[in-house]
């Protein structure tokens, strides 16, 4: 039902690349194991039949990172299912290696151009098993569109980093000379948030080392005037207050959340009364059809009485 093999056969290339979704899973040496999905369009690449690799976007956290960079460690298995068509399940395993945003490698792999808004680093695995499985299990789902909702809080974000940018910076994302002048990060672009967010795992291990200090400004090929896609942000990075950019945010250990809001359009601040006011809307609407019902159920009878009350009372005509 299934092969297993040291490399990516020939066969499934194509299929791997029309997915549009996968897996990664990574586990410190001693601590936690993460999975996370992976589903923007375009994200993952197959350098050759050993070697993918995929643009790794930013996060409320950074496991995958840490637990790559783990002395020791590195290791990774990405998981592909397909979801419309035929079933299969497709494992790889391998060791994995992280170049940051800023750094010469990364921009090897991922140049400006077509930099999405958001990525941190290239996260590229060394392949050396590759295994696939039935995949009868796996539902059927119908695929309709990627979001936008995190390249564009992302963007959004990037806009402070390129507006505190020196005037002489080429806004290409470059990684700039000692001697050139060192411009702070902005307090609410994204390099403050990976310095507040993704430094360090749950476990206390280093995550980025890199990103967040370099001189390279973040630019990105996504399109702000494009049409949102599945929850828009509400409350985007330019709405954060100035006491809110000292703490970009604090959404763990049961503390106030005083970041983003991760709200869709229709579920704004007042999402909650939108939604009793629709309750309510749909419940007036079911009493009214029903009293229409009743009401000509009734007409009915009273007619129906009236005519066996009028032939009753009509004298009665033999011939």
């Amino acid at each position: 039902m299934g092969i297993s093999c040291d490399s990516i056969p020939d066969s499934l290339i194509e299929w791997l690349l029309k997915q549009q979704i996968f897996w990664v899973a990574t586990a410190a040496m001693t601590g936690h194991v993460n999975v996370s999905p992976k589903s923007t369009s375009g994200c993952f690449h197959i350098a050759d039949k050993n070697k993918v690799w995929y643009e790794d976007l930013t996060g409320s956290g950074i496991e995958t990172i840490a637990h790559l960079r783990e002395p020791g460690n590195g290791r990774i298995t990405i998981l592909f299912h397909a979801l419309e068509g035929a079933p299969r399940i497709l494992r790889m395993w391998g060791t994995g290696v992280v170049y940051e945003f800023g750094t010469p490698e990364y921009d090897a792999f991922i140049p400006p151009e077509k930099r999405k808004a958001g990525s941190r680093a290239a996260i590229v695995i060394n392949v050396h098993k590759v295994a696939t499985a039935c995949g009868f299990g796996v539902p059927l789902y119908k695929f309709q569109s990627h979001r936008t909702s995190l390249e564009r809080l992302w963007d959004s974000f990037e806009t402070f980093d390129r507006s505190s940018a020196s005037p002489s910076t080429d806004l290409a994302v470059q990684s700039l000379s000692k001697d050139s002048e060192k411009v702070g990060p902005h307090p609410k672009g994204i390099k403050a948030w990976w310095t507040t967010e993704n430094l360090s795992s749950l476990d206390g291990l280093p995550g980025l080392q890199h990103a967040h200090q370099t001189y390279a400004v973040p630019t990105s090929a996504f399109n702000r005037s494009a049409p949102d896609k599945y929850g828009r942000m509400v409350r985007l990075a330019e709405e954060v207050g100035d006491n809110d950019a000292e703490r970009i945010t604090q959404c763990t250990n049961g503390k106030e959340n005083v970041g983003v809001e991760w709200k869709d359009k229709s579920n704004n601040v007042a999402g909650d009364e939108k939604t009793k006011a629709g309750r309510h809307q749909q419940l007036v609407k079911g009493w009214n059809e029903s009293l229409k019902v009743l009401g000509a159920f009734s007409l009915g009878v009273l007619i129906t009485i009236a005519y066996f009350r009028l032939v009753t009372a009509l004298p009665f005509r033999s011939t």
